[in-house]
């Protein structure tokens, strides 16, 4: 699902992107979670624009598969997008921290952050 997520923004596929978030809740996935993987997904794509050799020196690891994936994924977003949207998950995760319905509040949240990505990506259209 993550890769769904990712692969909307680079398309700029609002759509495809709300579908990814939905997935994930319909499927009864915490949101806090994905969200974890999401950011945890950026700070990769990041790493590897940033560091060519990062596989190589094990700061990024996964199947081959995965990593080409990854490595297209980070070349489509580029560095600035991804730190931006980085940010944005971020942010969301701390708002999500203490909340008294944790699943009401992680959804809340998750849906507000895919708006707030899809709102300021130059790519994605409605």
């Amino acid at each position: 699902m993550i890769d769904d997520a990712i692969d909307a923004l680079a398309a700029g596929d609002s759509a495809a992107l709300f579908g990814a978030v939905e997935g994930v809740i319909d499927a009864g996935h915490d949101p806090r979670r994905f969200a974890t993987d999401l950011l945890e997904r950026f700070r990769d794509l990041i790493v590897l624009q940033a560091v060519p050799d990062a596989v190589a020196r094990g700061v990024v690891d996964g199947p081959e598969d995965v990593l080409e994936r990854m490595r297209d994924q980070a070349a489509r977003l580029g560095t600035a997008t991804l730190t931006r949207y980085a940010e944005i998950v971020h942010t969301a995760l701390i708002e999500m921290r203490g909340t008294t319905a944790p699943v009401a509040g992680s959804m809340r949240a998750m849906r507000s952050v895919i708006q707030t990505l899809a709102h300021s990506s130059p790519l994605i259209h409605s």
